[in-house]
């Protein structure tokens, strides 16, 4: 799924920051020009939560889209988008979340 949505945003233009492991993404997050982090809810055998809330702490007025399958807990403000989800619902998500 990360490869498929690398692909789509490339396509579109944005410039994209992946990450293998929380450890990763929390480097790319403190040393990367990011301004919208897109995560999967499950994150190794938790949630994505923690890694969420270091990187509001870490880029005040970062944004945020969370992905998941099901029905996750996901607090309240955070963008959630449920998956799968076409292509162009990930698209509209994003655009809404960051217009410019």
């Amino acid at each position: 799924m990360q490869r498929m949505i690398e692909i789509i945003l490339r396509a579109e233009g944005y410039r994209v920051v992946t990450a293998e492991n929380e450890q990763e993404a929390r480097q790319a997050v403190t040393t990367e020009p990011i301004r919208l982090v897109l995560s999967c809810w499950r994150l190794g055998g938790g949630t994505a939560q923690g890694f969420l809330e270091f990187c509001l702490r870490e880029k005040p007025g970062i944004k945020l889209l969370v992905v998941s399958g099901g029905s996750p807990k996901v607090p309240s403000g955070w963008p959630f988008l449920p998956k799968p989800c076409r292509p162009s619902d990930l698209l509209d998500a994003i655009h809404k979340i960051c217009p410019d």
